[in-house]
């Protein structure tokens, strides 16, 4: 998990119907969002939860606000955690999430997946042109900011901002890496000497 309040709070609930529809990107389950020729457009990266309803929403409400597309790929091919792991207090919950985090949550991997969902969305909407920004929820905010470093150059690659909510197993090195502006939106439970403490 990418910190303590991740592997000890439990999901939001939702009973959100999402507005967009699903298409297939880089060989990836894709829910898609927006205006058939947007001219700026984000990658959203879901937390360990997946296509969450929750997420959905702020995927919906990112794009109508910004007037952009915004995708979120399945990165995991619908394997999850499962709230039911939570809090993860017994060796069979951990075990759980290490053969996640093993499985289906392996960073490089990951980071090179949104560089294939980059390179196909950007063929499909040529209008967005390098228009692109990413945009991560706790794991995914790990991703986002890896893909925004030192490689992040050239025709169908580039992102131009990126940003990150609910951080998780951020580290120094990749805030030095970065190539683009980047946003880093954090919680106390998250991280936790935003209260004043020192840690």
């Amino acid at each position: 998990m990418a910190s303590d309040a991740c592997a000890q709070i439990p999901p939001a609930s939702s009973d959100y119907n999402p507005k967009g529809i699903y298409e297939t990107i880089a060989g990836l389950k894709t829910y898609v969002i927006g205006p058939q020729s947007p001219q700026r457009a984000i990658i959203d990266i879901y937390d360990v939860f997946g296509l969450a309803p929750q997420t959905l929403q702020g995927a919906d409400r990112l794009s109508t606000a910004l007037n952009a597309l915004v995708i979120v790929p399945d990165f995991f091919g619908g394997v999850y955690v499962q709230p039911a792991w939570l809090p993860a207090d017994t060796d069979e919950k951990k075990a759980a999430f290490a053969k996640f985090q093993r499985e289906q949550a392996a960073i490089p991997e990951n980071v090179e997946k949104l560089i294939e969902v980059r390179k196909a969305a950007g063929e499909k909407w040529p209008s967005v042109g390098d228009r692109w920004g990413v945009f991560g929820l706790c794991w995914g905010g790990k991703v986002a900011v890896l893909a925004c470093g030192k490689d992040n150059n050239g025709p169908g690659r580039v992102f131009k901002v990126s940003g990150t909510a609910h951080p998780g197993r951020l580290a120094a090195e990749d805030a030095e890496a970065l190539t683009v502006p980047h946003i880093c939106l954090a919680s106390r439970d998250h991280v936790p000497w935003l209260d004043g403490s020192k840690g």
